[in-house]
């Protein structure tokens, strides 16, 4: 192998994150709202979370997430959350896959959300992850999306 295929090789194991900064989510620019986009090519979904920062979420307001139109989740579900939560997406919509956590039921990620996310994933071509909430939310969310590139020119960035 050359040095350039073995660069090439090498850039393509390395998993990456996308970061979008904290922000408070206002229904009237996520219904649906873009919040990183994909470009230059395939790329590997692993993760995909959201920390609550500054203060938790109780305004009972439901969210859900599309990956190139696709749900990452079997439906919108309460954002209810405690400060310091990490809120994380399934990546598939298949019964029973909920956004973790769903302080109503489910207050810590379960075995097949952990299951689903680090062991599944979504694989992606060019194109949005989008954020559908059905009214403001209050607390602050910081969003990250793990990956790997399958393309060598491929990345997620903030939308």
């Amino acid at each position: 192998m050359g040095l350039g295929a073995t660069v090439k090789r090498i850039s393509l194991d390395v998993m990456e994150v996308a970061i979008r900064p904290g922000e408070i989510y206002l229904v009237a620019n996520y219904a649906p709202g873009n919040l990183f986009t994909i470009v230059g090519g395939l790329v590997w979904i692993t993760g995909l979370f959201a920390h609550v920062t500054v203060i938790g979420e109780t305004s009972g307001f439901t969210g859900a997430i599309t990956i190139n139109l696709v749900g990452a989740q079997t439906g919108a579900v309460i954002l209810n959350s405690t400060l310091d939560d990490i809120i994380m997406w399934p990546l598939e919509a298949t019964a029973g896959s909920v956004i973790v956590p769903n302080v109503a039921s489910n207050p810590m990620p379960t075995t097949g959300a952990v299951v689903n996310n680090f062991i599944g994933g979504q694989l992606a071509g060019p194109g949005n992850i989008a954020l559908t909430i059905n009214g403001n939310l209050t607390s602050t969310l910081v969003f990250y999306v793990v990956y790997y590139r399958m393309d060598a020119n491929s990345e997620i960035v903030v939308a």
